[in-house]
């Protein structure tokens, strides 16, 4: 064997080595024993007095620096009034404009339309494109139920 067929060799048996060596005391958690704290009671002869605070009264008012204009007040006012005035849209038929002869020649063009497709399913798949037709019989557009998994 050439020097370079050696070397491989010894890379490929070392590489997995080396792996395990890092990898392995990662995955292996050692359990050390853990020292019980020494339980004592402090002994106390007389117990620390707490201090009173006075809570503030709630009868506080919050004044604010800030002095606002009353015109300020009146355009805010008027905006929150006018904006209840305003009411949402209102969806229009479109066919209320319509009298019932023209409706129904509308009706008549569309239902038209739907039964000029009289291609039958064969028909409709033969047409379909290559890819199309692998992805239908691979079954990727099959209702999956993932209830059952």
């Amino acid at each position: 064997m050439s020097r370079i067929e050696l070397t491989m060799v010894i890379c490929l048996i070392l590489i997995p080595i080396i792996a395990l060596v890092i990898i392995l005391p990662k995955k292996i958690h050692f359990k050390k024993k853990e020292k019980q704290p020494k339980q004592s009671t402090p002994k106390m002869d007389n117990p620390p007095e707490l201090e009173k605070v006075e809570q503030p009264k709630a009868e506080q008012v919050y004044q604010s620096e800030y002095k606002s204009d009353d015109n300020d007040l009146n355009s805010i006012r008027s905006y929150v009034t006018e904006k209840k005035k305003t009411t949402p849209p209102v969806r229009k038929n479109p066919t209320d404009d319509m009298t019932f002869g023209e409706y129904m020649s509308l009706k008549r063009e569309a239902s038209a339309k739907a039964q000029k497709q009289e291609l039958t399913i064969k028909e409709q798949f033969d047409a379909l494109s290559p890819e199309m037709k692998a992805l239908i019989l691979a079954g990727v557009f099959d209702k999956k139920d993932y209830d059952d998994v």
